[in-house]
């Protein structure tokens, strides 16, 4: 009943719950019906755009997904079970963390994740909420009530082309030097653009000309085009030239937390997963490249 309930309220109609669920449509009215006769509530009124929760659908919904995501761990603790131990966990990550670093570190040491979701910053540690995911990877800080680890430290890199007229040959580069520059970041909440953002507030800077993208590979090329200087984390490509970016001396980069369920029931061996994870991740980068993103090239190439 739950799942279905959990389906009309993600989909907004019997209709779209049915084919999502894969039943006939009586068949989900039927057991939303016997879910609110047993409850004593109406979930759902009906509007012009279809069905929506109604006041007490909204207290239930929460509850629901709860319960549904705990259904589904233990499902996983007995596949482990029958499986001798074997784990299989999900993971959820951005893009770019799950091409550079998450996907070669599976693919390298035979970590136990099976699957490996990609979000938004934002989004991330919605999937531990909602159990539909066991670990996340993030560059936010975990909320309050999450186990979590600190992972890496990725230096924030300024990329031009080569004989750039200021920068050419420079190892470091200051953010007050990059005010009157065009700048290309990679945008849609990305935790470059966060950190960015950040540094240039504390530092009392305002860039003049920022213009986002949707990723950190289509702010390389445009600066590779001659459209500006890209801030990414990400290995030069294009023939552009790398250095560090500094704010009053000081190197600044982006961090990345791991965060998993105190409770879950595969807690210890993820502790020692993402411990791993970290001695990885940190033993496969230099300074100011990641050689991570060097090696993923390589093999997907």
């Amino acid at each position: 009943m739950l799942g279905y309930f959990v389906a009309v309220a993600d989909e907004g109609s019997v209709t779209g719950a049915a084919a999502v669920c894969h039943v006939t449509q009586p068949a989900i009215s039927r057991q939303l019906a016997a879910l609110e006769a047993e409850l004593g509530v109406k979930l759902f009124e009906r509007s012009s755009k279809g069905l929506r929760l109604s006041a007490a659908g909204r207290r239930l919904l929460p509850i629901a997904r709860d319960i549904l995501g705990r259904v589904e761990q233990g499902r996983a603790v007995m596949r482990s079970l029958s499986t001798e131990g074997t784990l299989e966990l999900t993971a959820v990550c951005p893009t770019t963390t799950m091409i550079y670093i998450l996907a070669p570190f599976v693919a390298a040491c035979g970590a136990p994740i099976t699957n490996i979701a990609d979000a938004l910053p934002d989004e991330i540690y919605g999937h531990l909420a909602d159990h539909r995911a066991d670990l996340a990877v993030n560059s936010r800080q975990p909320p309050p009530g999450l186990a979590a680890r600190t992972i890496i430290d990725l230096p924030m890199l300024v990329q031009f082309p080569p004989g750039h007229e200021r920068f050419a040959d420079r190892r470091e580069v200051e953010l007050a030097e990059l005010v009157d520059e065009r700048l290309v970041v990679a945008g849609r909440g990305s935790a470059i653009r966060q950190a960015l953002d950040e540094a240039a507030h504390d530092a009392g800077l305002s860039p003049t000309a920022v213009r986002t993208t949707d990723s950190s590979t289509v702010s390389q090329s445009l600066a590779a085009a001659g459209h500006g200087c890209a801030v990414v984390i990400e290995s030069p490509r294009f023939g552009l030239r790398t250095a560090n970016l500094c704010s009053g001396g000081r190197p600044l980069s982006v961090t990345l937390h791991a965060a998993w369920d105190a409770s879950h029931f595969a807690a210890a061996e993820i502790d020692a997963m993402v411990g791993e994870l970290a001695d990885w991740a940190r033993s496969n980068r230099s300074d100011p490249a990641m050689r991570i993103a060097d090696d993923t090239l390589t093999n997907l190439s």
